[in-house]
């Protein structure tokens, strides 16, 4: 069982609370979210997550069976914002009980160090720009590809510079 599973069984009154509560953007990964659904339904299955699932089957369960979840969780309100990044299958957002998918190139990574990271801060980058949710995943998906692709965990600042003039067009 990996940390984040005793985090959220620990914390899920907390965490449920904070969504209902606060402006949260809540950011999760495929196997996060897949936890985060286990809990809340209370299922039997309180193990380790199957680390057999595909990126597809992931991706057809967040869809399918969890974004309901958290559709309840934000309708009717600006906030929370959670965002589920599927990896190569992009990311699903549900905001005010809307879902969006927004799909990405697959690409063949070179090293998945700080994809999360930086999907998630150009996510944030372009929302506090007042760029649509669909925007925000987009440019989201399009950083944590280009650092899949850099071997090793530096990245030159002349590779980033396309992002930062869709972050200034309005």
């Amino acid at each position: 069982m990996g940390f984040f599973f005793f985090q959220v069984k620990n914390m899920i009154e907390d965490i449920l609370t904070y969504c209902r509560s606060f402006p949260l953007l809540l950011f999760m990964n495929a196997d996060e979210a897949i936890t985060f659904y286990n809990i809340v339904k209370k299922t039997k299955n309180t193990g380790p997550l199957r680390t057999d699932l595909s990126e597809k089957e992931k991706e057809t369960m967040v869809l399918r069976d969890i974004c309901p979840i958290l559709k309840t969780i934000t309708t009717g309100k600006n906030f929370p914002i959670v965002v589920v990044k599927l990896g190569g299958c992009g990311a699903v957002v549900v905001a005010g009980g809307n879902v969006l998918h927004e799909k990405t190139a697959a690409v063949i990574p070179q090293n998945t160090i700080g994809a999360g990271d930086a999907f998630c801060a150009a996510f944030i980058a372009a929302w506090i720009r007042g760029k649509s949710l669909s925007e925000c995943a987009a440019l989201g998906n399009k950083v944590a590809c280009k650092i899949l692709e850099i071997p090793g965990t530096s990245i030159k600042k002349d590779k980033l510079v396309s992002f930062s003039k869709i972050l200034e067009s309005s």
